[in-house]
């Protein structure tokens, strides 16, 4: 269930506060795949005045990956990067659904749960009468 939510998830850059290698930013899965050595990073970390770090993308990188990073605009916005949810078609988590069963409800308070303990969300919370 939360491979399936995690998957689901991929953000889209501002601050660059996500981390580097643990969560989905570059729309192809997480990077900590593609590497032997990982260490804690935010990926702002990679970005020197306003522009991707080429000297050490290449160091923590294959060079194929370098390449895809590279076409992505680097954080330099004042804002909270964005999570997206590709299972919607508005790109919002929903907790809405036509008609969901009790078991759907209980999956995604869990998800709910489990992403804002992993994410840190302030104030985020759930109650059941959201899912209705």
């Amino acid at each position: 269930m939360i491979v399936l939510a995690e998957g689901a998830i991929f953000w889209i850059l501002k601050d660059g506060l996500v981390k580097f290698w643990f969560d989905n930013w570059d729309h192809t899965g997480p990077l900590y795949n593609t590497a032997s050595v990982i260490a804690d990073h935010r990926v702002i970390d990679f970005v020197r005045d306003g522009v991707w770090d080429q000297n050490l993308l290449n160091q923590s990188l294959h060079s194929v990956v370098v390449s895809q990073v590279s076409q992505i605009s680097p954080p330099s916005f004042h804002a909270n990067d964005d999570m997206v949810w590709s299972l919607s078609s508005t790109d919002k988590f929903s907790m809405s659904s036509p008609s969901p069963s009790e078991k759907s409800k209980e999956i995604l308070l869990g998800v709910c749960g489990y992403l804002a303990l992993k994410y840190s969300f302030k104030g985020f919370f759930f109650h059941s009468s959201v899912l209705i």
